[in-house]
């Protein structure tokens, strides 16, 4: 299967060549991701060659650019990549993979990138830097939800993060800490990871009183690095320490019902959403972004901004977190009723 016109074939190049910093060739990428010679990529970046499905595929899927056919001003069509099936053992490797290659390819970019994180759960992103939070989404994600073979047997006690996933949770945590990001937070942003919590607990997928106790302490710190960012107004890559990117917090008291990542260059736009559980798609659609902006911006204006003081609001949302992690923790030591 091939691209239909040389016309569409060049506009998709030009798409991708958008997505690189200046100092990087999009010819040299070529060679590399396609396994193509430097002649063979210039007549497909000319239209003399045909680009493949498969190599445009290759290429939509590392510099997450839409491979959308259809007319650009159609705004009731969007094209999505929501990346491959995860099946297996390897599948879920690739598809942590794909996170850090998108989240350095925004970091280490010369285009100026900032983020917009609308927040129906906790940012995925600090599952990677607490790292007993990150265990459990790990083992959860790929035992209760993916069912993987690999994982049918183990128990969490004895599940451990390798070294290599490791550098990789500090290589995507030091990734996103490096981006300018506005952070928009719910009520319910603990909801979702406290109920994982207790149904791994009720379902004996947790079993030591110990590994439950290094994760809501995790969730404890989490918000107090969320607000003390807030304070500095700049995102932090160890604990209370090493200040990077700038950061700002935006409140609001209402359910957002969905998580959004929005990501805007110099030159171009992405939009992630969520999808079963804890995966994402993508899309560059231009339109796409510019609805999704809009409300994050609609969200922002009836927020407290957690920047500029409104000390009591804030203050009253810390607790409100810290009351659903205390209400987990006696709900799982003490029997008592699970309330949030």
């Amino acid at each position: 299967m091939t691209l239909s016109t040389k016309d569409k074939q060049i506009s998709f190049l030009n798409k991708v060549k958008d997505r690189l910093p200046k100092s990087q060739s999009i010819v040299t990428l070529m060679q590399e991701t396609l396994k193509i010679s430097m002649d063979a990529a210039y007549r497909r970046l000319r239209g003399q060659s045909t680009l493949t499905f498969e190599e445009a595929n290759q290429l939509a899927i590392k510099f997450g650019v839409s491979m959308d056919s259809r007319d650009v001003a159609d705004e009731r069509r969007v094209d999505f990549d929501a990346g491959k099936a995860i099946k297996t053992l390897a599948d879920y490797k690739a598809y942590n993979k794909r996170i850090i290659e998108r989240m350095v390819s925004f970091s280490q970019s010369d285009l100026e990138a900032h983020m917009t994180y609308v927040c129906n759960d906790a940012p995925i992103f600090y599952a990677f830097k607490y790292q007993n939070l990150g265990r459990m989404k790990a083992f959860y994600w790929a035992k209760a939800i993916l069912n993987l073979e690999a994982f049918k047997d183990l128990d969490y006690i004895d599940y451990r993060i390798d070294p290599d996933k490791e550098a990789m949770n500090r290589q995507v945590w030091n990734a996103y800490a490096s981006i300018p990001s506005v952070e928009i937070w719910s009520p319910t942003c603990y909801l979702g990871t406290l109920k994982q919590i207790y149904h791994m607990w009720e379902s004996k997928l947790l079993k030591n009183l110990d590994d439950v106790e290094a994760i809501l302490t995790d969730l404890d710190d989490l918000i107090d690095c969320v607000v003390q960012q807030a304070t500095t107004g700049r995102k932090t890559l160890a604990k209370g320490i090493d200040l990077a990117a700038r950061f700002n917090l935006h409140i609001v008291d209402i359910a957002v019902g969905n998580n959004v990542v929005l990501v805007e260059q110099s030159n171009s736009t992405a939009c992630f959403l969520s999808f079963n559980t804890f995966n994402f798609m993508e899309t560059s659609s231009s339109s796409f972004y510019g609805q999704s902006a809009q409300w994050a911006e609609s969200l922002k204006h009836i927020a407290v901004h957690a920047n500029e003081g409104n000390s009591d609001k804030v203050d009253a949302y810390q607790r409100l977190l810290h009351k659903q992690v205390e209400s987990t923790r006696q709900a799982i030591f003490r029997g008592q009723e699970l309330i949030f």
